[in-house]
């Protein structure tokens, strides 16, 4: 039997730990690019460390894991799942450092080969999803999320191509806003919905008919905001509105569950607390700058920043590290393989600060601190994950 870090879902988090450092190190170099305007080429790739990087292998690490337990006749591709975590992160890899040294054209074959590993997901985990979509509201919200990402993918694609065709219609800012939506609310919200939907505790499990709507919705309201976004329309305050509605409903279910688990550790709960409040922060940004602030003012800027701050370290760092806690696998001391424990919590969450009080300052000071605090988080991490005992995979409980 191969060690859990031999595993495609291992590969994951030893990849989430090493962008962390790469994204890290990256802002620290072009912080005073980021102080001054977002809407650069090494800005951006800074971003796409985070969110193709970062979060999007802690969710993948996710979805190896829990889908298997939810299928009885899953049938595992351990090769071709490894197969897709080397394309999706090589893809990756390739579109950050075009960015990075702002040539436009490896954007195209970097974005196709994201792309590409990103459909194989389907071929892996389809099937599985397929089966207990109907049954099981983790198997609903994954298969939507795994549709997003599909979705996030292909316009990036084609983004990318327009860098250097010039033929999609409407404003290029907007489009890029879209996409980055898309991805974060629908590939990454969706897969932390589906992943603690399966993390609550079985005796608390709720039905499809209970949850259904609430999926339904949240990805209903994606799109919208998305098509929103893109459009320019005033519509996105509405589905903006829905969105944060879908939230708190889910988080309704996620307490309940959590309020009658006592072997949730109180670390688990301040990452879901820190995490949720950050959405909430970064929903009222979002309405602002939809609204009342400019985007291209020095104002609109910052409070732009400062809303992707508080999505991506904010939110989807602090839930996804608190699932991949809940499902990583144990070694024989009974220490996991990445721990998220008060050390791991004070550095994400002082990063956190430290790095809104850069963004609304424009100050790069500011932004370094907190890219020093992310790279040793990411090297903790990154260590425990490479040097971590062998134990066996377990697919059949993620608890």
């Amino acid at each position: 039997m191969p060690s859990f870090r031999n595993t495609a879902a291992g590969w994951s988090l030893i990849a989430a730990a090493l962008w962390l450092c790469t994204g890290s190190r990256l802002l620290w170099l072009c912080a005073g690019e980021v102080a001054t305007f977002f809407y650069q080429p090494r800005p951006i790739a800074v971003l796409h460390c985070f969110t193709l990087g970062w979060i999007s292998a802690l969710l993948t690490a996710a979805l190896y894991v829990i889908v298997p337990a939810l299928d009885p006749r899953h049938v595992a591709r351990p090769r071709l799942a490894k197969l897709q975590v080397v394309l999706f992160h090589f893809g990756a890899a390739g579109l950050v450092a075009h960015f990075w040294i702002g040539r436009m054209n490896g954007m195209a074959w970097s974005a196709a080969t994201i792309l590409v590993g990103v459909l194989l997901l389907p071929i892996l985990l389809g099937p599985s999803l397929w089966r207990t979509a109907l049954r099981r509201p983790a198997a609903l919200a994954f298969s939507t999320a795994i549709f997003c990402l599909f979705a996030t993918a292909a316009v990036g694609t084609l983004l990318a191509i327009d860098k250097l065709e010039g033929f999609l219609p409407g404003n290029s800012l907007r489009n890029l806003s879209a996409h980055a939506h898309l991805g974060l609310f629908g590939w990454m919200g969706l897969g932390a919905t589906a992943a603690w939907y399966k993390l609550l505790p079985p005796r608390d499990s709720f039905s499809i008919r209970a949850t259904g709507g609430q999926i339904a919705a949240q990805t209903l309201a994606v799109l919208l905001l998305a098509t929103g976004i893109a459009l320019g329309s005033r519509w996105v305050l509405v589905a903006g509105a829905v969105l944060v509605g879908t939230y708190m409903w889910h988080m309704g279910y996620v307490w309940k569950g959590i309020r009658r688990d006592a072997s949730v550790p109180g670390m688990t709960l301040g990452h879901l607390a820190v995490g949720y409040a950050s959405l909430s922060f970064a929903f009222v940004c979002g309405a602002l700058l939809s609204w009342r602030v400019s985007v291209g003012s020095e104002m609109g800027t910052r409070l732009t920043e400062f809303y992707g701050v508080l999505l991506l370290l904010g939110w989807m760092s602090n839930v996804s590290l608190a699932a991949i806690r809940r499902i990583e696998r144990t070694r024989p001391s009974g220490r996991p393989l990445l721990q998220s424990g008060p050390f791991e919590f004070f550095l994400l969450n002082l990063a956190l600060i430290d790095t809104l009080t850069g963004v609304l300052a424009g100050s790069a000071t500011g932004l370094r601190l907190g890219a020093i605090l992310l790279a040793t988080l990411g090297a903790v991490l990154a260590l425990r994950a490479v040097a971590g005992e062998r134990s066996p995979v377990r697919t059949g409980d993620p608890h």
